[in-house]
Formats: structure tokens, sequence, C-alpha cells
């Protein structure tokens, strides 16, 4: 159901880590919004409640000083009992700690000058990257990584590292390269995703007028940060929510754990759309009110 306006639309949703987001259709790649999952409470509506409407079930997220109720209707029985399994698994974890992160929750980060490893909890802004020694964050955080000025993210081969569902992460500005362990390969996935979250809410904050690039890429040997003068050659394909594709392979399609992203001098593209659907815990559409 709209928020605004009490209408049902027709949606296609996707359940990966914390988050749910809809869209307009399956093979839309830009999500219309999300869903902050964890804490929130679940509502079973009786089939009369909304007419012609009877498999209907409300999320409302811990989240949202507004507390608005989002309101979706599934096929069938069935089917909505699925979506609340799933919904209910991630709903029972506690909030966030931290009003603006956009994810937390435990890591195991490689060490610097020492390769040991050490269990970190860590909070994701879309500025920063912050990791505590554990979950009070009251006390000084154990380090930082300001991802503020770019970064790069992508999946680690868990074989050439020995250790299963690690990701790295480098950012514009510091040589080093830090590697963290998930612990699974759906958190992985979400940690993955969470950060290309933290990017598009940057550029968001820029006034909608923030001079940013950013490229998914298929093979990080290909990773590449396009200059201002590129993008100002291909300024009719920037607008195309396949054009990031193509500059980076055109044989290829683009893989969702690299991300390329910097602050050339002008020009505006729109902020990079995820590509979670291989990610997904599942999908399908639904109506939402």
């Amino acid at each position: 159901m709209g928020d605004k306006v009490k209408s049902w639309k027709t949606r296609y949703f996707r359940l990966i880590g914390d988050w749910l987001y809809y869209y307009s259709d399956s093979d839309v790649p830009q999500e219309l919004g999300s869903i902050y999952l964890p804490g929130s409470s679940l509502t079973i509506f009786a089939a009369n409640i909304y007419q012609s409407h009877q498999y209907c079930f409300g999320i409302t997220p811990a989240n949202l000083q507004s507390r608005r109720q989002y309101i979706i209707e599934a096929d069938n029985a069935k089917h909505r009992n699925e979506w609340l399994e799933g919904i209910k698994s991630i709903a029972h974890k506690s909030p966030k700690l931290d009003t603006n992160s956009v994810k937390e929750g435990f890591l195991t980060k490689q060490g610097g000058s020492i390769k040991t490893w050490k269990r970190r909890y860590c909070i994701l802004t879309p500025d920063i990257l912050k990791y505590y020694t554990s979950v009070d964050t009251s006390r000084k955080a154990q380090g930082d990584i300001d991802i503020s000025a770019g970064f790069e993210v992508g999946e680690v081969d868990d074989d050439a590292l020995e250790r299963n569902y690690a990701f790295y992460l480098t950012v514009v500005g510091n040589s080093r390269r830090y590697v963290f362990i998930a612990d699974s390969e759906e958190e992985r996935q979400g940690w993955l995703h969470a950060l290309k979250i933290a990017l598009r809410i940057k550029q968001k904050q820029q006034n909608k007028q923030y001079a940013g690039k950013a490229i998914f890429v298929a093979n990080p040997v290909a990773n590449r940060i396009l200059s201002s003068d590129q993008s100002s050659s291909s300024s009719s394909s920037a607008h195309s929510p396949r054009s990031p594709t193509s500059t980076a392979s055109s044989s290829s399609s683009p893989s969702p754990a690299h991300i390329i992203f910097s602050h050339p001098k002008s020009n505006t593209i729109p902020p990079p759309t995820p590509n979670i659907s291989d990610n997904s815990l599942f999908s399908s559409m639904m109506r939402d009110c």
C-alpha cells in the first residue's frame, strides 16, 4: 500500500541480508525503495480487513520515526507464510546501535602490519566504517576506515585466502587493502551490498548535485576509475542503467561484488544500481498498499 496515496500496486520484492527491496518489475534494476527489517514488527491481517485483499501482512520497521506500516499482499496463504518465515528470521535481530548506520554486525578483520585475525563489531555509515572490540560502542572505536573519498570492494577468493566468506575494501588515497571475513555467504553479500547502499546515500546527501562516478566491473583486474573527460564523451549513455556495464566490459555481465567510486571534477550520473538478483534469499511479485 502506498504511503501517502493508499492504492495497491504490484511490486517485485527481493529479500537480501537485513533488507527487503521492492521494484516496479523483476527485470528493472533500480529499486523503488527498501525496508530495514531488524527490530521490525509483523502483522497478519484477517481476510476481511482489506476488501478483496485476503492475504495481507504488515511490516513496521523499528527505525522509522513515522512508524509507517508497509502493507503487502501475497497471492495466497502459502505464499504469505513463506515470506513471513523469511522475514521473521531477520526481524528478530536487534536493530542498529547507530541510527545513522547502513549496516552493523560482527566481522573478522585482518590486521595491518601483523596479519592476525580478530573479531570486531563493525558499524558502517555513508562516510566511515568503524570497528570495535565488542558491541559496547560507548568505548572508543578500535579503528575506523574513511570511505568518503571513494572505495573499491569485492570478494576474496576463498581458496587463495584459505578462509571462507572474505571480502576486501580499499579506499581512495590509501594503499592498504583491508580484508574482512563474514560469518556466512549471506552475510558477506549483505556487507557488499550495504557498502553500495552507503555509496548511494552519500551521493544523495550532496544536494542531489553530487559529482560522482561509479562503475560495476566483472573482473577486479579490469577495475578502473573513469576520468571526467571520459565521462563527457559518453554523457548520452551515462544516464542509462546499462551504460556502466558496457563501459567495463562488452562481453560479460557486471558482477554485484565489485564497485569503484571516485569524485571527478564535473558531470553527474545517477547513483549506481545494485545487482542483487543472484544473492536474494528469495524473491517474487507481490502487491503493496
